[in-house]
Order: structure tokens, then sequence, then C-alpha cells
């Protein structure tokens, strides 16, 4: 990001790759919708190769950044699959204390500081689901970081109500998927499953509501 000279910044995982038209797409919708961000869908490649296309309506859906909602279907929360304006993103670093997460915080101050997003509903991103990336196989403690970063995203919003609220709710959904895909994994011991589950119980009114 320090040697990039262009106006805009995308984001791509190693393993991923991208439609053709990725750029142009994503580019020609923020200029002429006047946004900060912009993303889209991604097609999933599953271990047999086999892939799972999630839109392509190719409509552009925006709003205010302080009206953005971790919980609706359009949300987003990766930086990759994204188009940024540079100057928005300039000066933020990923926190390289956190194995898993590092990406939605990243996005989560991004969005703080743009005036308006938006989301295209066309699959242009694809992303390879591996069976031993960060956030898959089985549990250790590197991947606990997870939670560190939910804590980060809602202080982010601290002070935008419905946006810091739905990041509640998505901690909330978050603990919960850990103690479900963990809990019989030798290294999500006691302590750990103790935690997330108060961290749960925390933010599960904000889920419920």
């Amino acid at each position: 990001m320090k040697e990039a000279h262009g106006d805009y910044i995308v984001f791509m995982d190693a393993d991923d790759y991208i439609c053709d038209s990725y750029c142009e797409e994503l580019l020609e919708n923020l200029v002429r919708e006047c946004l900060d961000i912009i993303y889209c869908e991604e097609t999933s490649i599953l271990l047999d190769g086999k892939t799972i296309s999630h839109g392509d309506s190719r409509r552009v859906y925006t709003w205010e950044s302080s009206k953005y909602e971790y919980n609706r279907h359009m949300a987003h929360i990766t930086v990759w699959g994204a188009l940024y304006r540079k100057e928005i993103i300039k000066g933020i670093q990923f926190s390289e204390d956190l194995y898993v997460g590092e990406d939605s915080v990243f996005f989560a101050m991004a969005v703080r500081r743009a005036r308006k997003i938006g989301y295209y509903d066309a699959s242009l991103y694809n992303y390879r689901i591996l069976e031993m990336s960060s956030c898959r196989g089985m549990f250790d403690k590197k991947k606990y970081t997870e939670i560190e970063a939910w804590r980060r995203i809602c202080k982010v919003f601290e002070d935008w109500p419905l946006t810091k609220l739905s990041a509640e709710a998505k901690f909330a959904e978050t603990c919960n998927f850990m103690i479900s895909r963990y809990s019989l994994d030798a290294e999500f011991d006691e302590t750990i499953l103790n935690e997330v589950i108060r961290e749960c119980r925390k933010n599960l009114p904000s889920l419920m509501k």
C-alpha cells in the first residue's frame, strides 16, 4: 500500500483469482455512484472443484456508511472482493497480532472512514475454500484471535448505534460458530470455551434485537 501510486486499491488472497472485468466493473460503479468503497459477490470454489455463485443481477445497492449493517444479507467483512478509494484507507494498517480477523478489522476501519459504500450483486471474485486455511481445519490458539478482532470491530463503531448493534450481533454469531465447530478439538480447552461463551452471552441481546 505504501508503494501504490494509483487512486484505488484492491486486495486478493494468494490462492484466489478474479474475473477479467473485476476492476473495470467495480470502478465503473464506484465512480458512477460516488462511492468510497464498493464490494461484490464471490463464487465459492469447493474442494471437489464444484462452484457456488452467490449473485449475478448486476444491481448496485448503496447506503451511507453510518447505516452499514453486518447482519444484512448484503454485508461484507473481508478486504478482498472490494475496491477502495486509496485516500480513505491511507494510514490504516493490518493488525499483525491477529491471525484470524485482521482483514475484518481493516475493513471496519475503512467503512468508518467512508462516506458512502456500495454492494454490487455480481460474482466477480473467485474464492477457493481450502481445508487447512486459517478459518478452517482444527482449532489452534492462533484462531482465537478472531475473538479479539470482533472486540476491536465493535469498538470502531462505538458511536454508530446501528453499525455497533449489528457488529455485536455478528460477534455473537461468530462465538456460536466457534463453539459448534471447535468444541471437540483438543486445543479448544475449558478456559477458551468459557471465554467464548461469555462473549456470546454478552453480545446475544444485540443479536436478538
